[in-house]
C-alpha cells in the first residue's frame, strides 16, 4: 500500500508504504517503509527517494561530463564534479585506446562512463569522447534525474523547444550545442529549480 504518490516531497521519518518492494533512501520496520532523507518519492518498480540536495556519487554505467586533470602514461584523471576521482586505465577498460590515439591532455573535456568502482570508491571511467566547443553548465547533480525525465521524456521536450543538442552527465555537467542555447539553458535551470513540483511537463510545453 503507497501513501505517497510519484514525486512527491517526502521529509525524514516520513511514512511512504506499507508491503511494497523499496530502493535507495528507505527504511523498513515492521514491513513499513519510511524515508531515511528530504528528497521526492519515485515509484516505479517500488518505491525510493531521490535526493534533492547533495554531491555525486557515482555508479556504475553512469554517464558523467568531465575534465581530464592529470595524465601518466596509460592513465588519465578526471574531475567528475564528486569527491571522487575519476581514473582511465587502459587495463581496466578495454575501450581506453592502448596507443593513447586520442592524445589527451590535461583540460581536455569528456563524456565517460562509469566502467567500476571499488571498495574505498575509486572510480574507474571508460569509453572515452572528446567534448569540443559548445557551452556547459551545472545543476544539482540530484536533480538530473527531473532534467531527463521519465523515458528521456523531458530531455527530448527541451531538445524539441531548442533544437540543440544535448548530453546530460549524471554528475550533474550538462552541454549544449547548435540551436537556441539560451532558451535549453533557461528550460534546464527552470526544471532543476522546480525538481520538486508537479506538472512540469505542462509548463515546459507551455513555454514559448
Amino acid at each position: 500500500m503507497l501513501y505517497v504518490k510519484d514525486k512527491d516531497v517526502v521529509i525524514p521519518g516520513q511514512l511512504l508504504a506499507e508491503k511494497e518492494r523499496h530502493g535507495e533512501n528507505c527504511i523498513v520496520e515492521d514491513s513499513k517503509i519510511y524515508s531515511k532523507i528530504y528528497g521526492t518519492a519515485s515509484i516505479g518498480n517500488g518505491i525510493s527517494v531521490i535526493s534533492l540536495n547533495g554531491v555525486y556519487v557515482p555508479r556504475r554505467d553512469d554517464v558523467v561530463i568531465g575534465v581530464i586533470t592529470g595524465v601518466r602514461g596509460p592513465v588519465c584523471f578526471v574531475d567528475i564534479n564528486s569527491p571522487y576521482e575519476g581514473v582511465m586505465i587502459s587495463e581496466k577498460s578495454n575501450d581506453f585506446r592502448n596507443k593513447q590515439e586520442e592524445n589527451y591532455n590535461i583540460g581536455d573535456i569528456v563524456s565517460v562512463i562509469v566502467s567500476d568502482i571499488d571498495e574505498v570508491k575509486k572510480t574507474y571511467v571508460g569509453r572515452a569522447f572528446k567534448i569540443f566547443g559548445g557551452n556547459f553548465i551545472k545543476v544539482n547533480p540530484k536533480r538530473v534525474p527531473r532534467v531527463i525525465g521519465k523515458n528521456k521524456s523531458m530531455l527530448n521536450l527541451i531538445k524539441d523547444k531548442s533544437k540543440s543538442r544535448i548530453i546530460v552527465g549524471q554528475n550533474g555537467v550538462i552541454w549544449l550545442s547548435e540551436g537556441d542555447v539560451k532558451k535549453a539553458t533557461e528550460i534546464i535551470n527552470f526544471v532543476a529549480d522546480n525538481a520538486y513540483k508537479s506538472g512540469l511537463t505542462d509548463k515546459v510545453s507551455a513555454m514559448q
